[in-house]
């Protein structure tokens, strides 16, 4: 017994720092809160007037994430103080905390190098700029998709319907955050069914194929309500020589989140070439993470898009692998 306390307290001491520092950082989100520049004049135009905040459906710049925003609408129904407003974010950021250790102790023991992991993860420029803003889809996303992982690992574990069901409900919901979701989940449910067709059991190869549905759906929803309708301007282009665009877009994320550019990107391209030349197993797991990971930072060079907040979703997903290697 006289070996036992200094062990848990070695246990105990890294989740109380963490825990402080969730509570600080939800402390800042409700302190003096106030409507900000960039995206937040869309309530003055909406809730402000007794006008619900619409789907998010613009054709015309190729557009189509429609679930954004709507849980303030609900908000909006018994207040339109900026306070209440960033309730929300600190509720999802107090969620988002307690999934992301979960996250992170699939890959790890250690509670050092969890937490350790999950606090440099708050203090990224894309995460804090995520919680601190309103109308940032990709905060909602995140979390949909934390969840989605945590159920989707339960599911392995446990082979039952209700995690199953949870995985393919936060899954699905996720797409309709942000419209490169689709690829990160089609990616790692195809990676996955690929990597295990001989030995997953009927029921997650069930759920493979429903996350797969999903993102097809999606992706027809997209050309059918959105893409055949497009206008001459899509969104995030620009008269910047094509031949700048990669340069500029690589120094940008490596900037604001050096852990995907300098981390995942080449994790993932060693793991490739691992699995590819036989000399490691891929983990069932994992390996689909790393894939959807990514897929999902690559679409952003594609699309040209450089804004700091949009990697925000992968966050997680890097995060996770990158410390199964400490």
């Amino acid at each position: 017994m006289g070996g036992w306390k200094p062990s848990r307290q070695r246990i105990a001491t890294p989740y109380l720092l963490y825990t402080i520092t969730v509570l600080v950082f939800v402390g800042l989100v409700l302190i003096k809160p106030a409507f900000g520049p960039i995206d937040d004049c869309g309530f003055f135009t909406t809730v402000m007037r007794g006008v619900r905040i619409p789907f998010n459906i613009a054709p015309e710049i190729g557009r189509f994430f429609p679930l954004s925003g709507q849980e303030y609408n609900l908000v909006a129904l018994f207040s339109t103080e900026p306070f209440w407003f960033y309730t929300v974010n600190a509720v999802e950021l107090a969620i988002f905390s307690v999934v992301l250790l979960k996250l992170m102790g699939a890959a790890t023991d250690k509670p050092a190098l969890i937490t350790g992991v999950a606090v440099l993860l708050f203090l990224s420029p894309a995460f804090t700029d995520s919680w601190f803003r309103l109308l940032v889809p990709e905060r909602t996303s995140a979390l949909l998709f934390g969840i989605f992982l945590v159920m989707y690992a339960r599911a392995q574990r446990t082979r039952k319907a209700a995690p199953v069901a949870l995985a393919v409900i936060s899954g699905t919901l996720a797409l309709y955050y942000k419209e490169p979701g689709f690829l990160a989940l089609g990616t790692f449910a195809t990676v996955h069914l690929a990597m295990t067709w001989k030995t997953s059991p009927r029921l997650l190869k069930l759920l493979d194929w429903l996350l797969l549905t999903g993102s097809a759906a999606f992706l027809l929803t997209y050309f059918i309500v959105v893409y055949s309708h497009r206008g001459e301007a899509l969104y995030g282009a620009d008269n910047i020589a094509s031949v700048l665009i990669l340069p500029r877009t690589v120094f940008t994320y490596t900037m604001t989140d050096p852990a995907l550019i300098l981390g995942l990107l080449p994790l993932a391209a060693y793991r490739a070439s691992l699995i590819l030349l036989r000399r490691t197993q891929p983990h069932p797991l994992f390996d689909p993470m790393l894939a959807a990971g990514t897929a999902y930072v690559l679409a952003y060079f594609v699309l040209r898009l450089r804004s700091p907040h949009y990697l925000r979703l992968r966050g997680e997903v890097g995060s996770r692998r990158l410390i199964m290697l400490c």
